[in-house]
């Protein structure tokens, strides 16, 4: 009898837990699942529609933003991660209840390398927002959609000429510019005195443009750009497509190296190496002289036309630096190279 007793003991106990667990069971699926917190901060829809607009790289679109909170936020546009928005950031500030225009500056140029290019095509682009303060940031990101028209394609987006001595023959460059929709006109004009562009026939609808730098330009990195202006059949003139172009014009006399590098010397040795000055266009080194500065350098000429020692005394523990600025003439121009000399002191104290 004892033994049964305490089965059925056991066998109560059971059922009066797993009774326990059911009914929590059972309340814990009628428990409401906690809404999520409306955005405080949002764009208004009407706002992200651009509808149809021409291509343009600088193509600046006002949202309307909106605060639904309780507290006055500050609202920054920021650059988006498919860089279809410029970095230029404007900050507004919009009361509770209240809206604001906040203005963002779109790049609406065709981003996809391979898509074939289209006189009229769909956008979307997500746009970047910080919000002041962080727990009023939105949690759904912002995306302006419209259709952007294009009169031209242009088969690049900027043009690099590189880098090539004074003297020399400078480089060119042809770019392929194709109608897509009827044109009465085009022209390119650059606002660089250092440059020179031309338009050239390049079969049906198709233009070539021809960008190339003025000869016997001084030394000196230069940048530009060329507006490629369409005109439509029907008279109509869309923004201008920008080409940015830059290019270098180096010294015809230039180093072996940029610097002359001596090494780690223990402090109290004399360091020596060498640094070759050579003309590109091969003229002859005239009436070369140095002026130095840093730690003690010395110069003298060396074996070979061009070729000169530099010498320093290391003085002192660590990283250490001079300079070395070589003048004279190559081919009748003047031309001036400076060298940086570098070495690394050991011990002393």
């Amino acid at each position: 009898m004892r033994v049964r007793a305490a089965v059925i003991g056991t066998l109560l106990v059971a059922l009066v837990a797993a009774g326990a667990l059911f009914g929590f069971q059972r309340r814990s699926a009628r428990t409401p699942a906690v809404a999520a917190e409306p955005d405080r901060v949002v764009a208004e829809p009407r706002s992200l529609d651009l509808g149809e607009v021409w291509e343009s790289d600088k193509f600046e679109w006002p949202v309307t933003v909106r605060n639904l909170g309780a507290e006055p936020v500050r609202v920054s546009s920021l650059t988006a991660a498919c860089s279809c928005v410029g970095s230029a950031s404007s900050t507004v500030e919009v009361p509770p209840g209240e809206a604001r225009p906040l203005p963002f500056v779109l790049d609406l140029r065709e981003t996809c390398a391979s898509a074939e290019p289209a006189a009229v095509r769909d956008v979307k682009l997500p746009l970047g927002v910080s919000v002041d303060p962080a727990d009023a940031q939105p949690r759904s990101r912002w995306v302006v959609r419209g259709r952007v028209r294009s009169a031209v394609h242009v088969s690049a987006r900027a043009i690099d000429l590189g880098r090539y001595p004074a003297g020399s023959a400078p480089r060119s460059r042809v770019v392929r510019i194709r109608e897509l929709v009827p044109l009465s006109d085009l022209t390119a004009d650059t606002d660089s005195p250092a440059l020179a562009v031309r338009l050239k026939p390049a079969g049906s609808a198709a233009l070539d443009l021809v960008v190339e730098p003025h000869a016997n330009l001084p030394p000196g990195r230069y940048q530009a750009e060329v507006l490629i202006r369409p005109t439509t059949a029907a008279g109509t003139a869309p923004p201008p497509t920008r080409l940015p172009v830059e290019f270098e014009v180096l010294d015809d006399v230039q180093p072996d190296a940029p610097a002359v590098l001596l090494g780690p010397r223990p402090v109290g040795e004399v360091a020596e190496g060498t640094v070759t000055l050579r003309s590109f266009a091969g003229h002859a080194l005239r009436d070369v002289t140095w002026t130095t500065d840093g730690p003690e350098v010395e110069v003298r000429p060396g074996d070979g036309d061009g070729t000169f020692v530099v010498r320093s005394k290391v003085a002192r523990p660590g990283d250490q630096a001079g300079r070395v600025r070589f003048a004279g003439t190559a081919g009748g121009r003047p031309f001036v190279v400076s060298v940086e000399v570098r070495y690394y002191g050991l011990g002393g104290s």
